[in-house]
């Protein structure tokens, strides 16, 4: 309809994952294309962090690292970027 906006929010600015989090990327809900979007993450890491959720999903941000699903340089790149709940 005449006048109708879409708004098309960009990282940090707005719910990456549909959730209400202030647009962090929850971890243990984000589908593929959000986790995708994440600076340094790409589709091999992306399936490297579904696995690892769905072993158990991540109770600390640090236990990216711990399980050996990202090295401390990629997680100091997201680690303002994500939540996990």
């Amino acid at each position: 309809m005449d006048g109708q906006q879409i708004v098309v929010p960009t990282i940090g600015a707005g719910p990456i994952d549909g959730g209400g989090t202030g647009g962090l990327v929850n971890l243990n809900t984000a589908d593929e294309a959000a986790l995708d979007a994440l600076p340094g993450i790409g589709p091999v890491t992306v399936q490297k962090i579904l696995a690892a959720r769905t072993e158990q999903p991540f109770a600390t941000i640090d236990e990216l690292v711990e399980r050996k699903v990202l090295t401390a340089s990629q997680l100091d790149k997201i680690r303002d970027l994500v939540t996990v709940s």
